[in-house]
């Protein structure tokens, strides 16, 4: 499964239970069997809802997507689609409800199953529904932003927000103490205030004592040689990938070739950049994360600041792996 259709699983909590089991004639022994999780009709639905579909067949080789309809079925709009590469039964989808700020009060969804052999459709709304305007969190983070998910996520769940002035600035670096903070309330840690204070910089009236302090004890940071945690200091890709990997427990993986050309197996976050990657956790086909240079080489660029935007990326990702 690519990275994209996995975070958008893990966007929404979902709500209402609407269960069908529709028999299809295909070439195959066993009937198709779709369950569909929100809607149930009659519902109303922000911008940003996750429906999950969960089938069984012994066909293989096929896609299973949803649409949307804002006329009642006259018109259909694609969701998204999920690859169904297996036929072990109980495969499951997942799909982020990103529609217009618009209003219909004859909303429809409908499941499309495509199969090597053709294309089959059921309309599965029980019921119209409303679709309404939303107001977005941030202004600066529209809903064709490509983090929009991420980040109205991990806003939601309490684990990042945004400045005085209700801008979130997602381009903006984030330093290594704001960086703690995250990954700790993004692993669903408390803040502790001991009465030492670990790193010199970073003292008990510091405002992010408690979380540095957390982070440490749970092995999510470390800080510098010299002892210093540097908590000003703005978190680079390398070193925000490399406490992720660290705190996922990943095996390392040492390939004899990079996959990026701008991380050697001679830099020290080599094999921490190669595990992530080899685990899915950096998606080759995000432009924003991996750049692609004139001759075709992916470019991942280990030393730059880590954006507000990219680390809300992987953070939601590490997140939901790292739940017990």
């Amino acid at each position: 499964m690519k990275l994209v259709a996995f975070r958008n699983f893990l966007t929404s909590v979902l709500l209402g239970v609407l269960v069908i089991s529709v028999p299809v004639v295909f070439p195959t022994e066993e009937p198709l069997s779709v369950t569909l999780i929100q809607p149930n009709g009659g519902e109303t639905l922000a911008a940003l809802k996750v429906f999950e579909i969960q089938w069984t067949t012994s066909a293989t080789g096929g896609n299973i997507g949803l649409q949307y309809s804002l006329d009642s079925g006259k018109t259909w709009t694609d969701i998204a689609y999920f690859p169904n590469p297996a036929s072990k039964g109980g495969e499951k989808g997942a799909y982020v409800w990103l529609v217009p700020p618009v209003k219909s009060d004859h909303g429809r969804i409908r499941v499309i199953w495509s199969p090597e052999w053709g294309e089959s459709v059921w309309d599965v709304s029980d019921g119209d529904f409303t679709i309404q305007k939303i107001e977005l969190a941030f202004p600066d983070v529209p809903l064709d932003y490509w983090a929009f998910q991420e980040i109205s996520a991990l806003t939601e769940a309490g684990v990042i927000s945004g400045y005085p002035d209700g801008a979130f600035r997602p381009g903006n670096p984030v330093s290594r103490a704001e960086f703690a903070k995250m990954v700790l309330l993004s692993f669903g840690l408390s803040p502790i205030k001991p009465e030492r204070a670990t790193f010199p910089d970073v003292p008990p009236e510091h405002w992010a004592f408690g979380y540095v302090e957390a982070a440490v004890k749970a092995g999510l940071i470390e800080g510098y040689p010299d002892g210093a945690f540097k908590p000003d200091g703005e978190i680079t890709k390398a070193e925000m990938i490399t406490v992720l990997v660290r705190s996922l427990g990943w095996v390392i993986i040492l390939p004899s070739s990079p996959t990026f050309s701008d991380c050697s197996p001679e830099d020290w976050y080599y094999r921490y950049i190669e595990t992530a990657s080899g685990n899915g956790l950096i998606p080759l086909d995000v432009p924003q994360i991996v750049r692609t240079d004139s001759s075709g080489a992916l470019l991942f660029d280990p030393a730059l600041p880590a954006t507000r935007a990219q680390t809300a990326f992987f953070l939601l990702y590490a997140k939901e792996i790292k739940k017990p």
